[in-house]
């Protein structure tokens, strides 16, 4: 079991996340890599039912306002 998770959660995640840099630009495939930790609380909250603490929350914020920031600065 745990080579599954291992194969299909890092190896096959890592190469898709590789492969898309063929098809969009690095900057966005970072600013995309940079939502992973976001997106690991979302699916622990969802599917482990693990809580949402205030260091969640504040976390949560630098994340999307690096994210913010990043797309701000592409833009101008």
């Amino acid at each position: 079991m745990y080579a599954y998770i291992i194969v299909f959660g890092t190896v096959v995640a890592f190469g898709c996340y590789l492969g898309s840099i063929k098809y969009i630009q690095p900057a966005e495939a970072g600013m995309l890599g940079s939502l992973e930790p976001l997106a690991a609380i979302i699916f622990s909250m969802m599917f482990l039912e693990a809580s949402f603490g205030l260091m969640d929350v504040l976390g949560t914020a630098l994340i999307l306002g690096t994210v913010f920031l990043l797309a701000r600065r592409k833009d101008g």
